[in-house]
């Protein structure tokens, strides 16, 4: 008997397995929800049962909406074939509501802030929000929002401020990088242009006989220390780029400030437990925190810091 190779179809679904399930539970509902405000409800109290995000609740009323099927087959539905919001008319708003349409990604136009959808040049849906027309300032894709790092000027941070997508949720680019997430270039592409960044940005750091770096700790004068300023002297001994970055560093010098910026003392303070440790878990700190911020996120799971007290 001939055997007969079944093909199965490459292409992927429209949409996750919960938002079939939700379209699915909005079929047999719909008649005795009526109102567009009812369904959007009632859609809110789905996302906060299974721990959703509920201000997607519109978005997926429009997807619902523009993709009803009587039969319930909202799996058969494939990705390109879907209703997506690209053609919603945007919601003229002013910018202090821009957050409403914002967070629940509907299309919107503010005064010279405006949010819509498109697609990218691999046919990725994504919704971008922008300022001035000049770049995005926040994009939503691959599940998860993106934010510019730089504002440019007052009146771009206070739309950015308008549009109220707070959080730790979104993953910082600077507008370059923003740019090309919305050319269609994949974030792993990206995350390793910051790898190479972050190496580079360190390695201001070489070729100095030393370096001087101050910082402030309050929990340092409880601990038995003269001053909660202190600066570090310290110089550059290795600097290496593999799967990780390993930088290197000789602590020359620790010397305690005063408020007006004025050395008290270089000399160890006596009686100080863990002095070491201490004082390297400070001098990361500060060489972190000195790092552009759109690289700090790759410097927690890439970088090394080895530091060697020199008597």
């Amino acid at each position: 008997m001939k055997k007969v190779k079944i093909r199965e179809n490459s292409r992927e679904r429209a949409f996750s397995n919960e938002e079939i399930k939700m379209f699915k539970i909005l079929n047999r509902e719909k008649e005795n929800l009526g109102t567009k405000e009812d369904l959007v409800s009632f859609i809110r109290t789905m996302l906060r049962a299974v721990g959703f995000d509920q201000d997607d609740a519109p978005r997926l009323y429009y997807l619902f909406s523009a993709n009803y099927r009587p039969d319930g087959k909202y799996e058969d539905i494939m990705m390109g074939d879907e209703k997506s919001l690209l053609g919603l008319r945007p919601e003229r708003t002013s910018n202090i509501k821009a957050s409403i349409f914002a967070k629940s990604k509907i299309p919107f136009k503010g005064s010279n802030l405006e949010g819509f959808w498109e697609k990218d040049p691999s046919g990725k849906l994504q919704y971008i929000i922008t300022s001035y027309n000049w770049y995005p300032i926040y994009i939503y894709k691959n599940n998860k929002w993106y934010q510019v790092t730089e504002s440019y000027s007052k009146s771009t941070s206070k739309q950015m401020s308008n549009t109220r997508i707070w959080g730790d949720m979104y993953v910082k680019l600077t507008a370059n990088q923003m740019n090309q997430l919305r050319r269609g270039i994949s974030e792993e592409e990206i995350n390793e242009d910051k790898f190479e960044q972050l190496y580079q940005s360190l390695k201001s750091y070489e070729g100095r006989n030393y370096n001087f770096i101050s910082a402030e700790d309050y929990t340092l004068v409880q601990g038995g220390y003269p001053s909660n300023r202190v600066r570090f002297k310290f110089r550059v001994t290795d600097l290496e780029k593999n799967d990780n970055v390993n930088l290197s560093v000789d602590m020359l010098e620790i010397a305690f400030k005063d408020r007006n910026g004025q050395i008290i003392t270089r000399v160890r303070p006596e009686n100080t437990p863990n002095f070491e440790a201490k004082m390297s878990e400070l001098l990361t700190r500060i060489i972190f925190s000195n790092l552009p911020q759109e690289l700090r996120k790759i410097a927690k799971d890439k970088l090394n810091i080895d530091i060697n007290f020199v008597e």
